[in-house]
């Protein structure tokens, strides 16, 4: 869906099962997983091209966060991207699998997809809540 780069963040179209899929990862080893504004465009625009074609969509996060080099533009990236995440709620699934504790301000991230599998708990020790299709949090 884009070239590579130093954004931390891969979007693809792919397929699971033979049924269409567009996904997107955070890259933890290439930024510590820290969103910028790059990075969230990759997601918003994944997003939207699965609900634009009717498809799942599938996000795998790693520690993300918001990036400190560029706090405003990477704080209102993470906006549009849980604004993004808000507008496809009921049109497509969306699944994330959160594979390390996420700092606090992008926590909830994750948690606004229709199913979260994860292998931790959010900050603060509590269990992540359902995801706002309240399929649940699983727990990996």
């Amino acid at each position: 869906m884009h070239e590579p780069d130093d954004s931390g963040v891969m979007a693809v179209r792919g397929q699971v099962a033979g049924q269409p899929v567009v996904a997107y990862c955070t890259d933890a080893p290439v930024t510590e997983g820290a969103l910028g504004d790059r990075g969230c465009r990759h997601i918003v625009h994944a997003i939207d091209v699965a609900v634009r074609d009717r498809v799942p969509v599938i996000g795998v996060w790693r520690s993300a966060a918001a990036r400190t080099g560029d706090p405003v533009e990477s704080t209102d990236g993470v906006e549009r991207l849980f604004s993004a995440m808000m507008r496809a709620s009921g049109l497509v699934p969306h699944i994330v699998v959160d594979t390390e504790e996420a700092y606090p301000q992008t926590c909830l991230g994750p948690l606004l997809a229709e199913l979260v599998a994860q292998q931790h708990q959010i900050p603060g020790g509590a269990a992540a809540p359902a995801g706002r299709g309240h399929h649940g949090a699983i727990p990996l």
